[in-house]
Order: structure tokens, then sequence, then C-alpha cells
């Protein structure tokens, strides 16, 4: 099964509702999730659907990047910040056991994505909050042992 992981676009250090939950994205995190949408878009290995974090700035990146490339978009309590990685792995357990073939996104937040990554990639593959924002990481996971491979990693670099 491929999961592609993205950490949502940059985003504003506070809201004005002063609530962590409101944060949106600033202009430079709205151009990485497009450039994450044209990226998608032109790949056969691209999502058939995003997940994400009903947090303001994840879902403003998935819906750009579904704009862009024409996908569907499903709130999913999982992805929260403070829920923790056994939230996250636990979804991804249940999108395995439910048989999908197609590629799907989660779209979330750190520290959490990236303690999935570290925990599911190969010993010594990542280290830290290693994900950035508005970067997408493409996990090919071994559905029994849930073990997984880093095929690819996808961000708009700006200076």
């Amino acid at each position: 099964m491929l999961v592609w992981i993205i950490r949502h676009g940059k985003a504003e250090r506070s809201s004005d509702s002063g609530r962590d939950e409101d944060r949106a994205l600033k202009p430079r995190g709205r151009r990485q999730a497009a450039h994450l949408g044209a990226e998608f878009a032109g790949r056969d290995d691209a999502p058939a659907r995003l997940l994400t974090s009903p947090f303001t700035r994840a879902r403003q990146t998935a819906e750009t990047i579904a704009e862009t490339a024409g996908l569907p978009v499903q709130l999913e309590g999982a992805l929260e910040s403070g829920r923790g990685p056994a939230s996250v792995l636990t979804l991804i357990e249940s999108l395995a056991a439910a048989g999908t073939d197609r590629a799907v996104a989660l779209v979330g937040h750190n520290p959490e994505l990236s303690q999935v990554i570290a925990s599911m990639a190969e010993a010594g593959a990542i280290e830290g909050d290693w994900l950035r924002t508005g970067q997408a990481v493409g996990l090919e996971i071994d559905a029994p042992d849930q073990r997984a491979m880093i095929i690819d990693v996808i961000r708009l670099d700006e200076d």
C-alpha cells in the first residue's frame, strides 16, 4: 500500500482566536500545497484521496492540493495535532485492512507525522522532526508488519 504523508504548508504563528487549531496558511504555505497538487496531478502513483486533520492549516493544505490535483478530501480526527503517532498508525492499519489498492494521502502535523515515518521506515532512515512544512513523503507499506520504505520526497524549495 502506498501512503503519502504530508505535513501542512507553512502557517501563521498565531490565529486571531489565539487557538492553535485556527492557524491559517501563509502565502508560502499555499504555494507549497499548490506545488504538491501539481506534482500529484502528473503522477501515476498519486493519491486517490486526501484524509486531513480538521485543523485550519492542514485542511487548507489538503483543499489546495485537491483543487490542483482533482482529489476528494475527507476530514479525519486521527490526524489532529496532539493525538499522538499511535492515532495515525491505527488509521494506516485500518486503511490497510480495508484492502485499498489505491494510494492515499494523510495531511497532518509534526511531531506525529515525523514519528510515524521514523517508526515505520527502515531503522536509521530518519531522526527527530524530519518532516518539513509543505513536504510529502511517499511510503510503500508492507501491510502485515507495518514496515515501510520511503519511495519519494516532494517539496517546493524556495529561498
